[in-house]
């Protein structure tokens, strides 16, 4: 059951933002599976536009309060009775289509009567209509509207409901003692079979099959999140090292292996004699302090959100002259990587990476001699605009 709160109208209140009750023009509360009405006239005293529909309420009530109301739209709920609505004075349009309203129901029409502004009044798809002879008689009822049903209402047509008023009285009364007491009969029997018997479509049986769905979908969503944590991704991720990583990640041996964690999409450019520039799809969501770069003579680690790429390079490069930026608007991240000398190697070509996608190479080890034991450097990632400008 959800219930009117000041927090549920701060969310569906126009204007949207941090405005007052009394600044509130229009609520949209529709679909949202509220039985009762409460809490608008005390809060909303401004309201003119009110969306109730699709919902499961019973009775229209506490509406009192709300002189400059103009349009109240209670479709498609379990409404029986036509009430609550006559101190509504500045009210303009009523929809109650598709609610419960029976022909017994239409005398409490004229508590509407001494409403000026009232021109708009629907009330198809509910049981009253089943009667040939309703919309005379709310024609008589309430001889303000200019449209009933969307359908516009006739000068014919009102001379005609003043002069049948009594008349319509009469036949109204006959139809609800032939027909409506008969279908109350029916019902009475309907309750009386067993339980698994599909009971009559009422306000009741409404109510029981919203529940039912409602429950429904509250297993769903279970069943969904203990679907998700059991999926493989996530077990891959639980099962990754919770203890904080640093860079460089090497072997027992001190070789790096080649390693893609987090199967993120990654490309490498060589057809530039004097610099390697790898380019790393990680996603705009990832904040840039969960990127941690750091670049060997011979190979590239990236630590992102404690997932790790670990790739060989083709080439020996210049750990203190490379350089790593980040587009703002894709999250792709650009390392520049100039080549030692800015010559190439000759057996490059045999050891080299050119692009991949989520799959690691395996166990190809490069091992960083001592020869090469230059001062590792952790590249600084910056967030920089599509043209990926140098630091």
């Amino acid at each position: 059951m959800v219930l009117i709160t000041e927090a549920l109208l701060r969310q569906r209140a126009l204007p949207a933002g941090d405005v007052g009750f009394s600044e509130v023009r229009e609520i949209a509360l529709h679909g949202l599976g509220i039985e009762r009405i409460d809490l608008l006239g005390h809060r909303c005293r401004e309201l003119r536009v009110l969306m109730l529909q699709n919902n499961v309420i019973p009775r229209i009530e506490n509406l009192h309060r709300l002189k400059v109301l103009e349009y109240v739209n209670l479709a498609i709920n379990n409404i029986t009775t036509i009430e609550g609505l006559h101190r509504c004075e500045s009210l303009q349009r009523v929809d109650l289509t598709l609610n419960f309203i029976p022909a017994s129901a239409l005398p409490g029409l004229s508590n509407l009567r001494h409403l000026p502004d009232l021109r708009h009044l629907s009330l198809l798809g509910n049981p009253c209509t089943r009667w040939p002879d309703w919309r005379l008689y709310v024609i008589s009822k309430l001889p303000q509207l200019t449209h009933l049903d969307g359908v516009e209402v006739t000068e014919d047509e009102r001379d005609g409901a003043a002069c049948t008023a009594k008349d319509l009285e009469a036949a109204l009364d006959l139809w609800v003692l032939q027909v409506e007491g008969q279908a109350g009969t029916v019902q009475e029997d309907a309750e009386d079979t067993q339980e698994h018997d599909r009971l009559p479509w009422s306000p009741e049986q409404r109510l029981q099959d919203f529940r039912e769905r409602e429950h429904l979908q509250e297993e769903l969503r279970e069943r969904r999140a203990t679907s998700s944590a059991a999926s493989p991704f996530r077990q891959r991720r639980c099962a990754l090292p919770q203890e904080p990583r640093t860079l460089p990640i090497l072997s027992r041996d001190g070789s790096v292996l080649q390693k893609n964690e987090g199967g993120w999409r990654f490309s490498m450019d060589d057809s530039d004699p004097h610099v390697l520039a790898l380019e790393v799809h990680i996603g705009k969501h990832l904040a840039t302090t969960e990127i941690e770069t750091e670049v060997l003579p011979r190979a590239v680690q990236l630590l992102i959100s404690g997932r790790l790429l670990s790739l060989h390079l083709p080439d020996e490069v210049c750990p203190d002259a490379c350089r790593a930026v980040r587009s703002r608007a894709t999250g792709t991240l650009v390392l520049t990587l100039p080549r030692e000398g800015n010559g190439r190697v000759a057996a490059s070509k045999q050891a080299g990476i050119s692009s991949g996608r989520g799959k690691s190479a395996g166990n190809i080890a490069a091992v960083v001699g001592a020869a090469q034991a230059t001062p590792a450097m952790t590249a600084a990632v910056v967030a920089c605009g599509d043209g990926f400008p140098p630091l």
